[in-house]
């Protein structure tokens, strides 16, 4: 196993294996020099002469330990005997690069737990953190600037990861000071959500493909009168699913954009939310919104739709592995809800809303005595899961243990995603459907394409989310999304990294505050005009001031 996994490294000699650099003495400060990066150890070639290791692979000397903590992974299943704390890929970094990663603790409640040992100062050498969190250890003092490790230590893959997504890294740093490494996401592809419609129905009723609102609408009433649907189109408490189908208004909820003259404006505040606001109500009157939304949460929702009450939904790509699966299993194949882009309202163009593509930070305690050793960790996470899988040196086996079985890429406590992975999935995928010609097995792509294969030939439930995801050009969360990126029709939102801490303080209670006053409206226990003694009232309550800090990190 050793030989083989350094293989998919860098084809290292097993002279390096044997003569590694050594291990660092600690660090009393940050910036301060280690012992591996002062003198580099030399291996020996086969003809005698000598060339330096490589710092983003040789394993240490003398074993370095690493304490960490993680959430609870709902989303991974390890094989019988292995756990959180000893699973492939603990063995293999073990193996691989002499550092064993202890658990200090693994907790549902992760965000909680963490606030209390950042609020004490006893945190794990590594770990991952919220924004607000991330904050926090900057203020306190807390964390490594990470800048001098990454520059000696991170691999080339590592830093070119850095490159492309500058915009990203430079939300990690303050003052020139890299404090932590973003764990990034799937790229934008996977960051708008699409209009998801049950296609039985739509066929059934000989209904074309959305191309306006209204045609929405249409769509909508038809399954309530001629399908049984209850209500026509999904919405629960919190607004979420309408605040996503709020751009066909041209209006952008809870995300800041720049009005015309460049400053940086609260989107649910804007005069556009108010068309929107209007037509929802006209929505409810006419039994498209449920009458009950209002009491409603999305467990709910999503019996409506596996049952058959609802036809419509808004909802991000991955909805084929929640509620699509539900669905067929329950009503059958021919039940299957398709993706459509979102359509106008107003014949204006619809863009797409992209947040900042980032989950969390990897983030370095200062007590930690060797913070390069979580460089070379993410150098290797990254090596194996993604440039080994697409140079051709990963195996299918090896594939299937590292990648596909039991969600064992996601066991790590922290790692760095591949950007890029699912759009170059997406189209290596309905390229080689679209033109019948089937996927070599040694393709990185032929899992994914394995099973959106047996989706079509043979309706199996377990591949269908993948399916809708990503294996229909047209029809996929994907297939729909990818065409907005093509014609560059996305609207990013201007809180990109660092949160101003009057929107830590007021964010929620400004929010809950138009929440209200949404349902209101759409209720018509409130007129439209509401909206403006609404958006007066946020401003009074602490938007004025919170749109002035976002103005002062933010503004052009």
């Amino acid at each position: 196993m050793k030989k083989r996994r350094i293989a998919l490294l860098l084809s290292l000699s097993m002279a390096a294996a044997l003569f590694g650099c050594g291990n660092s003495a600690g660090q009393e400060a940050a910036g301060t020099e280690s012992v591996q990066s002062k003198a580099v150890e030399e291996n020996v070639k086969a003809d005698g002469t000598a060339e330096k290791a490589d710092p983003a692979f040789d394993p240490f000397e003398e074993t370095v330990t690493l304490t960490s903590a993680m959430s609870v992974k709902t989303n991974v299943t390890y094989p019988e005997g292995d756990s959180d704390s000893d699973n492939i890929w603990t063995r293999a970094i073990r193996e691989d690069l002499n550092i064993d990663l202890v658990l200090d603790w693994v907790s549902e409640e992760y965000t909680t737990k963490l606030n209390l040992a950042i609020s004490t100062g006893d945190i794990p050498d590594v770990f991952t953190v919220n924004e607000e969190q991330f904050s926090q250890l900057i203020e306190a003092d807390l964390i490594w600037d990470l800048n001098e490790v990454f520059d000696e230590y991170a691999s080339d893959a590592l830093k070119g990861l850095r490159e492309s997504n500058e915009d990203v890294f430079s939300a990690a740093m303050r003052d020139g000071a890299l404090y932590g490494i973003p764990e990034l996401h799937y790229g934008y592809v996977s960051n708008p959500s699409v209009l998801w419609i049950r296609n039985d129905w739509k066929e059934e009723l000989g209904l074309e493909d959305p191309e306006t609102m209204d045609d929405v609408v249409e769509i909508c009433l038809a399954f309530m009168e001629k399908c049984g649907a209850s209500y026509g189109i999904s919405v629960e408490q919190s607004l979420g699913y309408l605040y996503d189908l709020a751009p066909a208004w041209q209006a952008y909820p809870e995300i800041w954009i720049r009005d015309e003259n460049g400053k940086v404006v609260y989107g649910s505040v804007q005069e556009e939310m108010k068309e929107a606001l209007s037509a929802w109500h006209e929505w409810y009157e006419q039994g498209i919104i449920d009458a009950d939304f209002a009491t409603t949460d999305s467990t709910k929702v999503t019996q409506d739709a596996v049952t058959g009450q609802v036809g419509v939904q808004v909802y991000e790509n991955w909805w084929g592995w929640s509620v699509g699966t539900d669905v067929v299993n329950n009503l059958g194949a021919d039940a299957v809800f398709y993706a459509y882009e979102i359509p106008s309202a107003t014949g204006e163009e619809v863009l797409a809303t992209v947040t900042m593509p980032n989950m969390s930070y990897t983030v370095v305690s200062k007590k930690c005595k060797n913070p390069e050793a979580v460089i070379k960790v993410l150098n290797y996470y990254r090596q194996i899961l993604v440039e080994a899988r697409f140079d051709g040196s990963m195996s299918a086996e090896e594939r299937r243990l590292y990648v596909e079985e039991g969600g064992l890429e996601h066991a790590l406590p922290f790692r760095i995603l591949n950007t890029d992975g699912d759009y170059d999935s997406h189209i290596a995928i309905t390229e080689a459907i679209e033109s019948g010609t089937a996927m070599e097995t040694t393709s990185p792509y032929y899992d994914n394409y394995n099973d959106c294969i047996t989706w079509l030939n043979e309706q199996d439930s377990s591949k269908l989310g993948l399916y809708l995801q990503r294996g229909d050009a047209q029809r996929s969360a994907y297939g729909v999304v990818s065409k907005l990126l093509e014609s560059d029709r996305l609207l990013r939102d201007c809180l990109w990294g660092e949160t101003p801490q009057s929107l830590l303080d007021y964010g929620s209670t400004l929010d809950d505050l138009l929440l209200e006053g949404f349902t209101k409206i759409i209720m018509g226990e409130e007129s439209v005009d509401y909206f403006d003694t609404l958006v007066e009232n946020w401003r009074q309550a602490g938007g004025d001031t919170v749109t002035a800090a976002m103005n002062e990190l933010y503004g052009e």
